[in-house]
């Protein structure tokens, strides 16, 4: 398996607007990048076999089934860091697909943060957690008595972040998933234009330096609030 994908990042500044990083995405053959004609099954091996050999091998993610998987992997692999960029933190999408809310997903996180050296975090682009208060994802994660890592979540207020602003999720600056194209948010269609790689630690590491200039930009004057929940801390 010999394909690579490239994001080339960094802090874009327009007028003291962060804008979209520019993406430069290296030729790949197609059959790399295609998981929309591929069973369900058989995208999950494909996904379980490149993260345990860590290949560099770019994994298309057309649909929110696709993202859960990576999502869950990316969360299961990790073992002290994983950032991420979502725009609501989706728990259900509006097809009723699981998405953060889907238990595989619960599950990895939990298995994550069980690790006291383990630290997860979370800005929301959109200003706002999808149910609030009653979002599945972190009321199932932060409230898990057997927890002992830090989970971190970064709610700036909202339009500070714009639409430009990619959503991603970083495991130890090693693998990624990343949504890439004008349509990745789409998550109740075959649209999204996402890509994850578990093997490509240059992007990754490249990612992880722009996820410190996001959380840079977010001052505490376009701040809705910033928590870190420690091991100890609840929700109710």
């Amino acid at each position: 398996m010999s394909a690579s994908t490239s994001v080339k990042t960094g802090p874009v500044r327009v007028g003291g607007i962060m804008t979209k990083p520019t993406f430069r995405r290296a030729s790949v053959r197609r059959s790399s990048l295609s998981s929309g004609v591929i069973p369900l099954d058989e995208y999950r091996a494909l996904v379980d076999e490149c993260a345990k050999h860590r290949y560099n091998f770019p994994i298309a993610n057309g649909s929110a089934l696709h993202a859960r998987i990576l999502i869950s992997k990316l969360l299961e692999i990790a073992e002290e860091e994983v950032v991420v960029v979502s725009g609501c933190l989706t728990d259900q999408s509006s097809a009723g697909d699981d998405v953060y809310g889907h238990e595989p997903v619960i599950r990895s996180a939990k298995r994550f943060l069980s690790n006291p050296n383990a630290h997860l975090s979370i800005v929301v682009q959109e200003g706002h957690i999808h149910g609030g208060n009653d979002n599945r994802f972190l009321r199932n994660v932060i409230n898990d008595p057997d927890r002992q890592g830090i989970l971190t979540i970064t709610v700036p207020k909202h339009g500070i972040l714009g639409e430009e602003i990619p959503h991603f999720m970083i495991s130890d600056q090693s693998s990624y998933r990343l949504e890439t194209g004008p349509d990745a948010r789409d998550k109740n269609t075959d649209k999204m234009t996402a890509v994850a790689n578990f093997g490509d630690k240059k992007t990754a590491e490249e990612m992880r330096t722009y996820f410190d200039e996001v959380i840079d930009y977010i001052t505490i004057d376009n701040l809705n609030y910033a928590t870190a929940y420690g091991p100890e801390m609840r929700v109710s």
